[in-house]
């Protein structure tokens, strides 16, 4: 299984950790962030092994730095409507592919358009709009990589059995594609997800595509990554801020900067399979001294717990050493699925013991510190295995 970066807002950290620390397999490329003449600044040997997240999901919105590429409705007809798009769609689409292939990124991908309703004719629209100018205009190419759909799947084609089958079907009724890049829409408030119904819907998505034989590459994860490893996804990602772990439509829209504070500074437990807010280190450092050694052991980690160090959110060292941390968690995940599953399983009761023997040393968590997501985690992982 492979790590790819989830590239937003401070691309740099992804591609520091990548090329100095050697965390991740390669880099999902996120046009509203980072320039076209950026995106060609990059090393030749780190593009061939990352992929394009088109981010045509509101076509109506260049935000940022996506107009710098060219393939957007709006850079080709400033004054499209809807009903245009299918006069400009093969433009868009080959402009689109051209950018990837100047890139030499590992595959092709195509876009997706998000959809607050799924209306009847979704899948029909999708096919119409993306799918189809993509393949007629690749079936012209002799030299072309490995073809990705882009997939939101939101909550409703996720737990109710019959859309997560209409959307197995669609997707599966391409024959030329090689895989999906596929984005799971928790649609949650809290930083974990906490919905064993839900966790178990991606599980059978996951596996259900890749017993068809496609590859499956998964954005937007956070440690949830870790439970879907035992559908065999191809891939996970990892991000830095939270915006990068749980897909947020609100990132891709164009709208005035609000102002307010930070989230408060979180340090990745491996060993907990949670973020633990900073403002309980000290308790724990001193009601449970032993908990230094469910932390992973790496320079950032270092620096982070030195006198000095100002623990911000912003600071690149609680994501560089969550990236090598988890990282090195993926990695020692079991080939096999049938033992990765009972490993999983393993690590979620590790993690509740821990939780418990926290509790019982008097230093309490709130519900986005604490060990409450794992439940939900194992009574997935039961559904699964059903």
């Amino acid at each position: 299984m492979k790590i790819y970066h989830q590239a937003g807002f401070r691309t740099l950290w992804n591609l520091e950790s990548h090329t100095k620390d050697g965390t991740g397999d390669g880099i999902i490329w996120s046009p509203v962030n980072e320039s076209l003449s950026t995106l060609n600044s990059v090393s030749p040997s780190v593009r061939s092994c990352s992929f394009l997240d088109p981010q045509l999901y509101l076509p109506h919105d260049s935000k940022g730095k996506l107009a710098t590429y060219g393939y957007s409705p709006e850079e080709i007809s400033p004054k499209w409507t809807t009903s245009d798009f299918e006069s400009i769609k093969y433009e868009s689409a080959e402009k689109c592919l051209m950018v990837q292939r100047s890139a030499n990124f590992e595959y092709d991908v195509i876009p997706t358009r998000f959809e607050q309703n799924i209306l009847t004719d979704h899948y029909r629209r999708a096919t119409d709009d993306f799918v189809e100018p993509y393949i007629q205009l690749r079936s012209r190419q002799e030299i072309k990589p490995p073809l990705l759909l882009s997939v939101i799947a939101r909550r409703i084609q996720i737990i109710d059995e019959q859309s997560r089958d209409e959307l197995l079907n669609w997707i599966t009724s391409h024959q030329e594609i090689a895989g999906v890049y596929i984005i799971f829409d928790s649609e949650t408030s809290s930083k974990q997800i906490k919905d064993a119904l839900y966790l178990e819907g991606v599980l059978r998505i996951i596996s259900g595509l890749r017993l068809n034989g496609l590859e499956v590459h998964v954005g937007y994860c956070n440690t949830e990554a870790i439970l879907y490893s035992v559908a065999d996804p191809s891939s996970i990602s990892i991000g830095s801020y939270e915006n990068l772990r749980r897909f947020s439509i609100g990132r891709f829209e164009t709208k005035d900067k609000a102002g307010g504070r930070g989230p408060n500074p979180r340090l990745y437990v491996p060993s907990l399979l949670q973020w633990i807010e900073y403002g309980y280190v000290g308790a724990l450092d001193r009601l449970v001294p032993e908990w230094m050694q469910l932390r992973h052991n790496n320079p950032y980690e270092r620096e982070m717990f030195t006198p000095t160090f100002k623990w911000h959110f912003s600071k690149p060292q609680l994501y560089k050493h969550y990236f090598s941390a988890f990282a090195d968690q993926v990695r020692l995940l079991e080939k096999d699925i049938i033992i990765r599953t009972e490993q999983v399983s393993l690590w979620i009761d590790h993690a509740l013991k821990w939780f418990n023997y926290i509790q019982s040393k008097n230093v309490l968590l709130d519900s986005d510190s604490d060990g409450s997501h794992l439940s939900h985690w194992r009574n997935a992982l039961s559904l699964f295995r059903q």
